[in-house]
């Protein structure tokens, strides 16, 4: 895999990553509706804000990455072991009845990004 293909891989998941987050944080009025998010306290309207602004981190660290993908290879590491426990613990709560089937659908697309970002990695290990 060329450094073509990092960099639109890593700039695709970092767009991805910021459209989700702003779309979050600038409270869209449907969105919070739809996930049935609209409602809670403020503590946890916090840790939601404070959640998303790791998003948004993690989108500056993938245009890190396609900019150059052997400098700044353990955010790619970093970046799957995010993606991962946010796949967990939506399919948790899930599973355990506690959200609807909508917020597992959309985070499903976070397993594909790790699948991506994980055999890039496989591919590009540094020595």
């Amino acid at each position: 895999m060329s450094n073509a293909y990092a960099k639109k891989l890593f700039t695709s998941a970092a767009i991805f990553n910021f459209l989700v987050a702003f779309g979050f944080l600038a409270q869209i009025p449907p969105l919070g509706v739809i996930l049935a998010i609209d409602s809670y306290p403020p503590t946890a309207n916090a840790f939601l804000q404070i959640t998303f602004l790791i998003v948004v981190l993690c989108g500056w660290a993938y245009l890190k990455v396609a900019n150059d993908p052997i400098k700044y290879q353990p955010y790619i590491t970093l970046g799957i072991l995010i993606k991962a426990i946010f796949v967990v613990v939506i399919f948790a709560y899930f599973l355990m009845g506690k959200i609807t089937w909508i917020l597992p659908f959309l985070v499903s697309t976070d397993a594909v990004w790790i699948v991506l970002f994980y055999r890039f990695e496989k591919s590009h290990k540094s020595v």
